[in-house]
């Protein structure tokens, strides 16, 4: 089966003669936030906050709907399309808990800062990060640590295996689990990803891949490090999570002046 796999990346054309559709991992939980503010999420392997302790659960209206990374003592990324449908201030996050719904600790979001120019421009999903400002420290004791920013001229980080969290599904469609989940994930090369989605990919996603992990594994918003290195953020995966395709985040890299710009951080 890993050969099969295997064959399907880097002779895509003989698998399928077109790129999968690309959708965002959270959508379904989003809509339902919106008209179910109790529902809950489930799947995946069991890791304890202390091993991702920059790790947040984004909630709306007190319901988890997207992963969020602390990177300072005031700011926290996440991706764009977790945010901008609704204000600030019905936006908060959990920190310090490896549980969604209860422990650690929980602040109110003052401020997002969605990339001016998200879903302009080539490709799927394009500018894909959004900034979390909040009024008072999130990091501490019983609270969070941050997750450390590459330079923007820092290495592509393939083939490198690194670890996306999150509180998303192991099994397409089902209940999301309750403990933070963890799963290994290689980095790939641009030219690899770009042989699977095509025109959907751009110089600001990175692509993992996995042979029984996909995007569902990680939340929208959620991390992607490497050692304690914030490498990119959950933005989209082929329809229904097929692990065979790869799992796209947005590149922090390729962002770091943004960021930097619009957090100071």
């Amino acid at each position: 089966m890993k050969f099969i796999v295997a064959i399907c990346l880097v002779a895509f054309g003989a698998c399928s003669t077109l790129p999968p559709v690309p959708v965002h991992p959270n959508e379904d939980i989003i809509q339902q936030a919106l008209s179910h503010p109790g529902s809950r999420i489930i799947g995946g392997n069991d890791a304890e906050i202390c091993e991702y302790p920059w790790q947040a659960s984004l909630m709306f209206s007190n319901s988890h709907v997207c992963g969020a990374v602390v990177v300072s003592d005031k700011v926290a990324i996440t991706a764009a399309h977790c945010v901008s449908w609704a204000p600030s201030s019905y936006f908060s996050i959990r920190v310090g808990s490896k549980a969604r719904s209860r422990g650690g600790l929980v602040f109110a979001v003052a401020e997002t800062v969605v990339h001016e120019e998200y879903n302009v421009g080539a490709g799927a999903f394009p500018n894909d990060i959004a900034i979390l400002k909040f009024n008072e420290s999130i990091i501490g004791p019983g609270a969070a640590s941050v997750a450390n920013l590459p330079d923007e001229n820092s290495k592509d980080f393939a083939p490198h295996r690194c670890t996306i969290t999150g509180w998303g599904y192991s099994v397409y469609g089902q209940v999301l689990p309750e403990v933070l989940q963890k799963a290994e994930m290689t980095v790939m090369k641009p030219k690899w990803c770009t042989d699977v989605f095509g025109s959907y990919i751009n110089d600001g996603h990175v692509c993992l891949i996995s042979d029984d992990s996909a995007s569902c594994n990680g939340d929208s918003g959620g991390p992607l490090t490497c050692g304690d290195t914030l490498v990119g953020v959950t933005s989209f995966g082929a329809l229904g999570c097929p692990a065979i395709y790869p799992s796209v985040y947005t590149r922090i890299t390729y962002f770091r002046q943004w960021i930097k710009d619009n957090s100071g951080v």
